[in-house]
């Protein structure tokens, strides 16, 4: 913990500064970066950028990569920084915090940095999400992203495709990935195109079966009754026979089967001196 006395405000020359070597940023935009250098050649750097002192005395940047970047670039002579009194993993936290608070990294970016925190450091999965103000839920999926090998990633951010595209593919066996990814960068499939592409993949034959369901659904308006529905009744018909049986009851139960339908009766003998019964009929249609 350190307070805003631990903290100091210097000029610093460009060269003074030190890039981290646990910054999360992979890849800067060259064309936004010579934008971000015009801005600051006209305004300056109106924030200043975060930096520590490291072990052989020089000033590493805890985070900002891109704005001194650009601040090399419009040519600033002294960039305003403010000196923070942490050690090397909390510079590192605060870099990868910054970053995913304000959405700056790529989510494979994002994914590595957490993993490389991970490693470096040795805290556990539970810590770094408490130290990064994330649950550990969205830590977890984060990492579940690096399983995707390196060409599969590199194709993803070269094509600019969302983070639901890596995680549909996490769905499927790592040998029919690839292909899968170059379908849908083939044909421009949205999310959820591309999502029925690997609900495909995945049951090839429950999708051919939910099709003929539909054909059917839609050839005949009439709702059919599942056949693990009618086994339930057919238990359940049973089940009462037995039960009536057990409790004395003189009791018939009759089945009888055609294409159409199925037909069970329960006839129960009423009192002696009546003579007569009573009939519970059930009849099934067997067409589903």
């Amino acid at each position: 913990m350190h307070t805003i006395t631990d903290k100091k405000l210097l000029m610093l020359r460009p060269q003074e500064i030190r890039s981290s070597p646990y910054t999360s940023r992979i890849d800067i935009d060259e064309t936004g970066l010579e934008s971000l250098a015009q801005c600051i050649a006209y305004s300056g750097l109106i924030e200043p950028l975060p930096v520590r002192r490291n072990e052989r005395g020089f000033y590493e940047l805890i985070c900002g990569e891109r704005r001194l970047k650009a601040a090399k670039m419009a040519r600033l002579r002294r960039i305003p920084c403010i000196v923070h009194s942490v050690d090397i993993a909390t510079a590192a936290t605060y870099s990868l915090s910054e970053n995913i608070q304000s959405k700056g990294l790529h989510f494979f970016e994002e994914a590595l940095a957490i993993q490389k925190l991970i490693r470096n450091f040795g805290v556990s999965h539970t810590e770094a999400a408490f130290r990064l103000g994330i649950t550990q839920g969205y830590l977890n999926m984060k990492l579940k992203l690096l399983k995707l090998d390196e060409r599969l990633r590199e194709k993803i951010k070269r094509e600019n495709l969302p983070e639901q595209t890596a995680v549909l593919l996490l769905k499927i066996p790592p040998e029919k990935r690839e292909a899968a990814l170059g379908e849908m960068i083939l044909k421009k499939m949205n999310t959820n195109t591309a999502s029925d592409l690997i609900d495909e993949i995945l049951s090839p034959k429950q999708k051919q079966q939910n099709e003929a369901v539909q054909t059917e659904k839609n050839d005949s308006p009439v709702r059919k009754t599942a056949v693990s529905d009618i086994r339930i009744f057919s238990n359940s018909l049973i089940k009462l026979y037995e039960s009536m049986q057990s409790a004395g009851y003189d009791v018939k139960f009759l089945r009888h089967e055609t294409e159409k339908y199925i037909e069970y009766k329960i006839r129960i003998l009423k009192h002696e001196e009546l003579k007569s019964s009573s009939q519970l009929s059930f009849r099934l249609d067997a067409k589903c």
